[in-house]
């Protein structure tokens, strides 16, 4: 009898044992579930409350640590966030997670970039895989001016896992800095494919063909960009400097109003409207908004910019754009005969035909010349120097034994390109080649 009570009471304390045991697991992880309940919905107080429940069910849960430091984390109470990792690593030590928050903590939150490597480095030896921690150690080395060892790890981190478009954008940012433009394009692209709505990837694949002078495919991926962020004032910005280069004057100068409708104040937009009004001839406008970027660039202590746009208010001050319709009309006769000349011509030739000229209309040489001094002077505007610039093309693809005809077809080939006659064409180059030569004087 009493062997059979010793068995019913044996049997008792076991299924006690069991049940307590079952019920204290069960406290504990209703607790953690709580609390990652609480985590996941940005209540980090209140998820905090209970993981220290169930640490007081079970304090061996290093998961329960490592949850509690991450609520920490995002409350910023980083030494909080450092004791509650090292508790889990020692509860344990392979812990490759805790050890990579570990660093993020030191390196992040701390600015303690040093102490947060062998952290990262003990993340990597416990588990070579793991999340973003090459990343995070290219940011380190990144910060202490490595960027040999920020980039070789970032190539690892993108090696481990290929889809971390943070890392490939990161990686183009790097190549873009070293001025490696085909690797830089390179990983923007990469980054799109995985990610197709990132406005700053478009935005630097613009920056990057920008920088190369490739203007005609970088505008398109400001365009995206601006799509994607409608707000960004860089991009609105980047597609307005675009257009210009590519001589689309009405094109960049709405591009800039949007600029200006998303900061008013902006030094670099009201300087860029001050060219674009000036490129479609609104000179009061150009005067008005270069003056509004010389505020901009005092108030922000930009003294090389303030000066620049003190330089442009000045200039516009002498600007010459128009003569007399009787006197224009001799000076285009002076280009025409100037024009006519053949290509082997003698300076004598050149004093015959202007002699011509001044006695057509009855004038002294000495009165044509302050004619063609008159129509020398006027300003060559943007979209002259635009013509200009496409016919320095044509001359480069010019052979050397070029004939007359060669160098009209030439003519004939910016004329018909931007709507004007060759005449027009011909006194633009006449116009640029007296200012050189009066500058050559200045200088020298």
């Amino acid at each position: 009898m009493k062997k059979t009570l010793f068995i019913i009471i044996g049997l008792l304390a076991i299924s006690l044992s069991t049940n307590i045991y079952e019920a204290y697991s069960y406290d504990a992880q209703y607790y953690y579930d709580r609390g990652n309940q609480y985590n996941e919905n940005g209540e980090y107080r209140k998820a905090i409350q209970e993981y220290k429940k169930s640490i007081q069910v079970n304090p061996n849960h290093s998961e329960v640590y490592y949850n509690m430091g991450s609520a920490y984390s995002s409350l910023g109470e980083s030494q909080e966030a450092i004791r509650s990792y090292k508790k889990a690593i020692n509860l344990d030590p392979n812990f490759a997670a805790a050890y990579n928050n570990l660093g993020w903590e030191y390196d992040n939150a701390l600015g303690r970039h040093e102490e947060a490597i062998p952290y990262y480095e003990k993340s990597i030896e416990k588990d070579p895989r793991h999340e973003r921690v090459y990343f995070n150690l290219s940011n380190v080395y990144n910060r202490l001016g490595d960027k040999d060892k920020a980039i070789m790890y970032l190539e690892k981190e993108v090696e481990v896992r290929p889809s971390n478009y943070a890392a490939l954008h990161t990686l183009g940012n790097y190549y873009y800095s070293q001025e490696d433009y085909p690797k830089a394009i390179e990983y923007y692209e990469k980054t799109i494919d995985i990610k197709p709505d990132i406005p700053e990837a478009y935005n630097n694949i613009g920056l990057t063909y920008s920088v190369q002078g490739e203007f005609q495919k970088a505008a398109p991926y400001y365009e995206r960009a601006i799509e994607l962020d409608p707000n960004s004032l860089g991009s609105n910005l980047e597609l307005g400097h675009a257009r210009y280069q590519l001589g689309k004057y009405q094109e960049a100068h709405e591009a800039y109003l949007r600029a200006l409708e998303i900061d008013p104040d902006d030094g670099e937009v009201n300087y860029a409207l001050g060219f674009s009004y000036e490129a479609i001839e609104d000179y009061d406008k150009a005067k008005e908004y270069f003056q509004k970027s010389k505020e901009a660039f005092q108030a922000e202590g930009n003294e090389e910019r303030l000066e620049e746009a003190e330089g442009q208010i000045e200039r516009l001050k002498n600007i010459k754009l128009d003569m007399d319709p009787d006197e224009k009309k001799i000076y285009y006769q002076i280009i025409e005969a100037y024009y006519s000349l053949p290509i082997d011509a003698t300076e004598k030739d050149g004093e015959k035909v202007y002699k011509e000229v001044a006695d057509k209309n009855g004038l002294t040489v000495e009165e044509l010349q302050a004619i063609e001094g008159r129509g020398t002077s006027l300003t060559i505007t943007k979209k002259e120097w635009t013509v200009l610039n496409d016919l320095q093309k044509r001359y480069e693809s010019i052979p050397e034994d070029a004939t007359k005809e060669d160098y009209m077809r030439m003519y004939e080939g910016t004329a018909s390109k931007f709507g004007i006659s060759v005449l027009e064409v011909q006194e633009i180059e006449y116009r640029e080649s007296a200012m050189w030569d009066e500058m050559e004087e200045w200088f020298f």
